[in-house]
């Protein structure tokens, strides 16, 4: 199973640690702060760190949203669009 995390801050990194201890999932994350991507990978709650929503999708079985409300509109379009179509999309808003 491959899920991507849209934000890893504290509520995103959670997702993504659980999904990687429980699930034994495939993590890709994305975070808008290059330091944030580090510290998720340094850190162990992400499998790979992507620049952009589009990279962290790729491939998704189901997708996390986890960014400040106000900028949830453009994060879920930005990951409608590249997400595949089979991908369930979720915020956590």
């Amino acid at each position: 199973m491959r899920i991507a995390v849209i934000g890893l801050g504290l509520i995103g990194g959670s997702i993504a640690l659980a999904a990687r201890q429980r699930l034994g999932a495939e993590v890709a994350g994305t975070d808008i702060d290059p330091t944030i991507r580090e510290a998720a990978l340094a850190g162990g709650a992400v499998d790979r760190a992507f620049p952009t929503a589009a990279e962290a999708v790729h491939g998704a079985n189901a997708a996390f949203v986890a960014v400040p409300v106000g900028g949830l509109p453009d994060a879920v379009g930005a990951v409608l669009k590249h997400a595949p179509q089979e991908c369930v999309v979720s915020d956590v808003g």
